[in-house]
């Protein structure tokens, strides 16, 4: 049945499953806090499940791995980015970055004038904003390998599937009827 499904899908989904292992470990080790190391755990086992449902063609777990993408992937990381950018980051470096964070915005430039311009919240708030943007474009990253290469591939993955069930069935049905004979 493996002729049936194209190798270009079953590469797609292995190569976005690589993809998001490297992210998911970039994540355990660059992350702030608890959540991202959590996150990336769970990142690497959807991971996994996507890699061998693409080998195994099993399309409940090129499924799976999908509805991980979308929601440890995508969802999760827009969330933590948000959360970090108002200021919430899980981790507590001792300073109050959220009118900072809510003030420079992503990518503003930082004004320590009215803080005590200490190397320590400076880093703090550099470290806090770098991981919203990670994650923000890891949210956005990953919307778009699902929607535009892991949504197309999962359909001919299953179109492919269920077409060599059809024709096993078919040839079964032939065989039974000739055994009749």
């Amino acid at each position: 049945g493996q002729s049936k499904v194209s190798r270009h899908a079953v590469t797609v989904t292995k190569l976005t499953a690589a993809i998001y292992m490297v992210s998911s470990c970039s994540m355990i080790l660059f992350g702030i806090g608890i959540p991202p190391i959590w996150q990336g755990l769970v990142g690497i086992l959807v991971s996994l499940e996507g890699f061998y449902g693409a080998i195994s063609l099993d399309v409940s777990r090129v499924r799976l791995f999908m509805l991980g993408l979308a929601l440890n992937g995508c969802i999760v990381s827009l969330v933590l980015g948000v959360l970090a950018l108002k200021g919430i980051s899980f981790v507590d470096c001792g300073f109050d970055l959220t009118d900072e964070l809510i003030n420079s915005g992503l990518f503003g430039p930082a004004d320590f004038s009215n803080t005590t311009a200490n190397a320590d919240f400076e880093n703090c708030l550099n470290a806090t904003r770098l991981y919203a943007q990670v994650q923000l474009f890891t949210g956005v990253a990953v919307a778009v390998l699902l929607l535009f290469f892991m949504l197309p591939a999962y359909r001919e993955i299953n179109r492919g599937v269920r077409a060599a069930k059809r024709d096993n069935k078919e040839k079964e049905l032939e065989t039974f009827i000739y055994n009749l004979d």
